[in-house]
C-alpha cells in the first residue's frame, strides 16, 4: 500500500511538468548559531522566489503561525511559543528566529509536517477556530483532526519513532503535492533529513522515504557546526567534597522556559563515573536524560558532565550526568545520576 502511495505522488509530480527544487536543512533544535545559518540559507531561497517553509511542527500549529504572519503584533506567537515551553523549541532563540522570519520574509507560508505534538493546546486552538467558523467536514478540518490523531498515536505507541517517521513522510508528500510545482525549503532535526540510517534503528528516515518516492533534495546538515572543540577555561570543580579538574563550556540562556534562567556546562577531565564511585558514594541513574542537542560540546561515551541550573528566583541546582553510549531518537544521551 505504501509503495502505491509513493508511486502516486511520483506520477502527480510528473504530470505537473517538473519537480520543484527541494532544500532540506538538518538541524539540532534551539541553537542560536544554527538559526543564524538557517536564516542565511532561507534568505537565498526567498530571494529566488521561494515561499513554502516545511517545518517540523504539526499541521495545526503551522496554520496558527500563518495566522500570526498575517496579523499585527505577536500575541498569537506568544501563545504558540508558550505551548512549546519545556521543549527544545521553547527558548528565546526559536522565538527570535520566528520574529526574523516575519520581519524579513513576510510572504512565507508555513507547512506543518510533523505529528501534532501540542495536540492538547495549539492543536485544539486551531480546531476550535475551524468549528467556530462552521468548517467541520472541510479538508482543513479533516487534516487538523488527522494531525491531532497522529500526535496522540505517537505518544501512545511503543514503536512511536517508527510511526512518526512514517507520518513525517506522508505529511511531507501531501504538502509537497499541494504546492503544485513550487520550490520547497524545509527544516527538520538532522536525523529526519538523513539519506541513510543514523542510529535510529532499522527503520528508514523521512529522507530515505522521500528518495524512495522519487524526490531527491539538497541537504544541508548544520548539526555538526555547533560543537565547541575545547573548553573556555579549566577549573577545579568540587563534587561531594572531592576536587576534580573540569572544562567549562559556557552558559546557555533558558529564558522563556518556566522558572529557568540559564545553565552552565562542565565536563570532568580524566575522571569517570567509576572514579566518582570509588570515593565512597555509589551514583545511580535517576531516569532523567538529556539528548546531545542540549549540549554545546560533542558528547563522548564514558565522560561525566555537570550542569549548573540557575533559576529566576536566584537559586541554583547542580546535576551530574554520565554518557554510557546509549541513544534516543538517533542522538547520544546523558543520564542524570545521584
Amino acid at each position: 500500500m505504501k509503495k502505491v502511495f509513493y508511486a502516486l505522488i511520483f506520477l502527480l509530480c510528473i504530470s505537473a511538468g517538473a519537480f520543484p527544487e527541494i532544500t532540506l536543512v538538518g538541524e539540532t533544535h534551539g541553537i542560536e548559531n544554527i538559526y543564524n545559518e538557517e536564516l542565511k540559507l532561507y534568505r537565498d531561497f526567498y530571494k529566488n522566489g521561494g515561499r513554502h517553509y516545511f517545518f517540523e511542527i504539526g499541521y495545526n500549529t503551522a496554520q496558527l503561525l500563518n495566522f500570526w504572519m498575517n496579523r499585527e503584533g505577536n500575541e498569537l506567537l506568544d501563545v504558540i511559543h508558550g505551548n512549546w515551553s519545556g521543549t527544545l523549541s521553547g527558548g528565546e532563540f526559536t522565538y527570535n528566529f520566528l520574529l526574523a522570519i516575519k520581519k524579513e520574509f513576510p510572504e512565507t507560508v508555513f507547512h506543518g509536517i510533523d505529528v501534532e505534538h501540542q495536540f492538547k493546546t495549539n492543536g485544539m486552538i486551531y480546531l476550535d477556530y475551524l468549528e467556530r467558523n462552521g468548517l467541520q467536514g472541510s479538508k482543513r478540518y479533516d487534516r487538523a483532526m488527522e494531525s491531532i490523531k497522529q500526535g496522540k498515536n505517537f505518544y501512545s505507541k511503543k514503536n512511536g519513532d517508527r510511526y512518526r517517521e512514517k507520518c513525517l513522510t506522508e505529511n511531507f508528500l501531501r504538502e509537497y503535492e499541494s504546492v503544485k510545482g513550487e520550490d520547497v525549503f524545509g527544516v527538520f532535526g538532522s536525523v529526519h533529513t538523513a539519506k541513510s540510517v543514523t542510529g535510529r534503528g532499522s527503520f528508514a528516515t523521512m529522507g530515505m522515504n522521500l528518495l524512495k518516492a522519487g524526490l531527491d533534495y539538497n541537504e544541508f546538515n548544520l548539526s555538526d557546526m555547533i560543537w565547541k572543540k575545547s573548553p573556555d577555561h579549566i577549573i577545579n570543580l568540587r563534587i561531594n567534597g572531592i576536587s576534580y579538574r573540569a572544562g567549562y563550556y559556557g552558559t546557555q540562556s533558558l529564558r522563556g522556559m518556566k522558572e529557568f534562567d540559564s545553565r552552565d556546562f562542565y565536563v570532568l577531565l580524566n575522571s569517570s563515573i567509576t572514579e566518582l564511585n570509588s570515593h565512597g558514594r555509589k551514583f545511580k541513574k535517576t531516569g532523567n536524560y538529556l539528548p546531545q542537542g542540549n549540549f554545546p560540546m560533542k558528547l563522548e561515551e564514558g565522560k561525566v558532565y555537570v550542569l549548573d541550573y540557575f533559576y529566576t528566583d536566584g537559586t541554583m541546582e547542580s546535576e551530574i550526568h554520565i554518557c554510557d553510549g546509549k541513544r534516543k531518537d538517533g542522538q547520544l544521551v546523558t543520564y542524570q545520576v545521584r
